[in-house]
């Protein structure tokens, strides 16, 4: 019944007088649906065979796994002079460095961005050259405590929303220093580098960190991607950076930069 259903619906969408967008939404719907339905359907009308339940298998049926780390992958923790632990993820590239050395990607979201970005470099790495990607997290599940203080400047509290508590705040300048001044030498120590080609990429309240560290520091990073940061935050405190931001670039004509998010930020500078 399934596949019946599928070919029926591709076979609409495959008709020479259909749309080629609409043929291609036609063939998505179809398979999401069908698999989705397979998905419903008891075991026994969905699969031929009867399953063995992982509970009727014996031990020696079980396979012996074993952990799995990405190739070239790798993690050490670091502290920071008052103390605070943090755990730093590197994935290095198999080819040979530039003449001017690797180009950086730093994460500030290793629990969901570095896997993907290490994953993507690697396999774009023919197409755009070798990059290292680094990742700075925490060594505790303490993830959301941790960010809240690392990333966010100073802040007067009496601004932000009452619905919660919002714990320890503004730490985004000490963290600042402590990717200038401990991360960014430790990764050199691993690989050469190329120090005019050095990314800063967060999501969140990563991105917001992004943003104020591209205000007031823009020559730390060549290149700032900031996903989703929340504006809002501290009565939209971010966007009084803006001017002082504006006026630097105009000093410094031969710097381009534009940040656009949904219209709320727009800077340009053009040489």
């Amino acid at each position: 019944m399934i596949r019946k259903a599928c070919d029926k619906r591709l076979s609409e969408a495959a008709r020479p007088d259909a749309p080629r967008r609409v043929a291609g939404r036609a063939w998505i719907a179809a398979c999401l649906s069908s698999v989705l339905l397979a998905a419903s359907l008891p075991a026994s009308t969905a699969a031929s065979g009867s399953p063995v339940a992982s509970a009727q298998m014996s031990t020696s049926q079980k396979p012996a796994l074993q952990p799995y780390s990405r190739p070239r992958t790798f993690q050490w923790s670091m502290r920071r002079r008052d103390g605070r632990a943090f755990e730093i993820y590197v994935s290095l590239p198999d080819a040979a460095p530039p003449p001017l050395g690797y180009p950086v990607i730093y994460a500030l979201d290793p629990s969901t961005a570095f896997a993907t970005l290490a994953d993507a470099v690697r396999t774009h790495e023919p197409y755009f050259g070798p990059v290292v990607v680094v990742a700075i997290g925490y060594p505790t599940d303490a993830e959301i405590p941790n960010r809240l203080f690392d990333l966010t400047p100073e802040t007067d509290r009496s601004t932000l929303p009452t619905y919660q508590s919002w714990g320890p705040t503004g730490g985004a300048d000490a963290f600042f220093q402590f990717v200038q001044d401990d991360v960014k030498p430790a990764v050199a120590a691993l690989a050469p580098l190329d120090l005019h080609r050095q990314a800063l990429f967060g999501h969140s309240l990563g991105g917001l960190f992004a943003l104020h560290i591209l205000f007031t520091h823009p020559d730390a990073f060549s290149i700032y991607v900031a996903g989703s940061p929340p504006i809002w935050w501290g009565h939209r405190q971010i966007l009084q950076e803006v001017a002082g931001f504006r006026e630097r670039l105009l000093n410094h004509p031969t710097q381009t930069a534009l940040v656009d998010h949904h219209r709320r930020i727009r800077v340009r500078c053009r040489s």
